[in-house]
C-alpha cells in the first residue's frame, strides 16, 4: 500500500466540503476524485483510518469496492490535520522538505513532521495557529 500524501489531503478537503450535518457519511464513489484511480483512493482511507486522522467502512466483499466504502467521521487529530493542510502553499512547501529528507515514509512521520515544521515556522502548533491572541 503506497502512500500518496496528495491523495490523501484531496480525500480530506473532499470530504469536509461534501459532508453536511444531515449526513456525515460519505462513500468513496461520492468523492468523485477521478484524478486517482480507486485502489490509490482506498489505499488513502485505509491510511487515514490506521493513522486515526478518519473513520472508515471498508467493503466486506471486494479489497476496493468505492460504492461500499464508508467514510463515518474525521478523529479531533484528523481536524486538526485537515485545518493545518488547508494552506496549499505550506502543504506542497513541506512536502517537498520531508521527500527531500525522508524519500520513504508513512502518514503518521508525514502528520507529525507537519505538525512540528508548522510550530517551527509560526511558533505555535496548529491548534492554536488561528487563535486569536
Amino acid at each position: 500500500m503506497t502512500l500518496n500524501i496528495d491523495c490523501i489531503r484531496d480525500v480530506l478537503m473532499t470530504y469536509i466540503t461534501q459532508k453536511t450535518d444531515a449526513s456525515k457519511i460519505i462513500t468513496q464513489d461520492a468523492l468523485n476524485l477521478e484524478m486517482y484511480s480507486e485502489q490509490d483512493v482506498t489505499d488513502s482511507l485505509r491510511h487515514i483510518h490506521n493513522e486515526h486522522i478518519g473513520t472508515v467502512e471498508f467493503s466486506d466483499s471486494y479489497n476496493y469496492n468505492p460504492k461500499q466504502t464508508y467514510i463515518i467521521g474525521i478523529t479531533d487529530h484528523g481536524l486538526s490535520f485537515v485545518d493545518a493542510i488547508k494552506d496549499p502553499a505550506l502543504f506542497e512547501e513541506f512536502k517537498n522538505i520531508i521527500a527531500a529528507k525522508y524519500p520513504i515514509y508513512d502518514l503518521s512521520i508525514f502528520v507529525y513532521g507537519y505538525h512540528a515544521y508548522l510550530a517551527t515556522k509560526y511558533g505555535r502548533t496548529t491548534e492554536d495557529r488561528n487563535t486569536v491572541q
